[in-house]
């Protein structure tokens, strides 16, 4: 905040100082005077100059002092009223001051009460994301332990799929390798229907030999 200057010297001053200044002078030209008095009354030797030289010395010293005391007076009057307009113009300017102070302190109290909404609001909205954070954490670890438990399934599924693929494989095996034993085993039967074929028309062959031999 910008303090306002101090009061200055008025031009009525500058009248009082003058005014001052010529008593002062004139107080010098009466003690001058007067010494001049003294002088002449002391070179002439005359008592009636001697007398003169005295009363005019003494008025110019009354005088002197009467003004040397009116002098004084106006000094003091001057003085305290000098006092006085300072304390006025400090009075306005203290009073000056105090508002613009007041109008300062209630610039910074509406600027604090403001950067007071201002941080409340950035909490509340912090806190918010906070818990959007925590939420979407939780739903990260949820969907995490559900991948996990897919994965988990799907190599289970996959690990069956090898298995029975195998189971398949070993089974189409044994199918082809029953498959050959039973066609080997066809033609084997057929071989031995042929051989019993053979043998019984032998058999029988031997068996009508004799008859014919008796008839």
């Amino acid at each position: 905040m910008a303090s306002s200057p101090a009061p200055s010297p008025t031009i009525a001053s500058s009248d009082r100082r003058r005014g001052r200044s010529r008593r002062q002078v004139l107080v010098v030209a009466l003690l001058v005077l007067g010494l001049v008095a003294v002088v002449v009354a002391a070179v002439s030797g005359s008592w009636a100059v001697a007398t003169g030289a005295a009363v005019l010395i003494l008025v110019a010293g009354a005088t002197g002092c009467r003004l040397q005391q009116s002098e004084t007076v106006q000094a003091r009057r001057d003085w305290a009223r000098d006092r006085a307009r300072q304390a006025r113009d400090y009075q306005a300017l203290t009073v000056r001051r105090t508002e613009e102070q007041a109008v300062h302190d209630a610039t910074m109290t509406a600027r604090i009460a403001k950067q007071d909404a201002t941080v409340t609001r950035l909490e509340h909205r912090l806190g918010e994301a906070t818990d959007e954070v925590r939420s979407a954490h939780h739903q990260l670890e949820t969907e995490r332990s559900r991948l996990a438990e897919t994965t988990r399934r799907h190599d289970d599924l996959r690990a069956a799929k090898e298995a029975a693929d195998r189971d398949h494989e070993r089974l189409t095996a044994r199918l082809d390798d029953a498959e050959e034993r039973l066609a080997d085993a066809v033609v084997r039967v057929v071989e031995l229907e042929q051989e019993l074929d053979v043998v019984l028309a032998e058999w029988r062959s031997g068996a009508t030999a004799p008859h014919r031999k008796h008839a």
